[in-house]
């Protein structure tokens, strides 16, 4: 949910970003589309190779937060340079919080209940996604693209904060 609202949110303006406000061609659309999927690639096999090494609660958490942050260097400094580092880097957190969130849900759930588990999990994540990408479109075409990837680091930052003192308290779900 953190990263339907926050990250998958801002990816939908990214094409627009590019070409208004650092005036760039389709050309950087397509190499920052491959270095988003390569930062993707590598960080799924990061996160499968050093699972025995991190939680994937603390991988989800961080990965997610430190994904939504790297707009913030993205927005702020709007160069071309910035802006292919930051989305590649962004990636590879990104990457990281896509192969643990389903880790959690193969662990976390008992075996009989982990389909409709899992099916909650996307349809939440899909709904999150539609939705925040309609409200930060609007909100873009009021203030800017700039000032919308600023909100979605600070919604993921405060999201992080609740999700990281309020998981701990939690080893199973359903449980309360």
């Amino acid at each position: 949910m953190i990263r339907g609202a926050t990250i998958i949110g801002i990816l939908p303006l990214v094409p627009a970003f590019i070409e208004q406000d650092l005036k760039l061609s389709a050309w950087a659309f397509g190499v920052s589309t491959a270095l988003f999927s390569a930062g993707l690639a590598i960080s799924t096999w990061l996160s499968i190779r050093w699972e025995a090494v991190f939680t994937p609660q603390r991988v989800l958490v961080w990965g997610s937060l430190c994904a939504s942050l790297c707009f913030v260097p993205i927005a702020m400094l709007q160069t071309s340079g910035t802006f292919m580092t930051f989305y590649a880097v962004c990636a590879l957190f990104y990457g990281a919080g896509n192969i643990t969130a389903n880790i959690l849900i193969a662990r976390l759930s008992p075996s009989d209940m982990r389909g409709r588990v899992s099916s909650t999990s996307w349809m939440m994540i899909k709904s999150a996604q539609a939705l925040s990408s309609i409200v930060y479109a609007q909100l873009a075409a009021l203030v800017s693209i700039s000032g919308v990837m600023l909100l979605a680091a600070f919604l993921a930052l405060l999201l992080c904060l609740v999700v990281a003192f309020y998981w701990p308290q939690q080893t199973h779900l359903g449980t309360n």
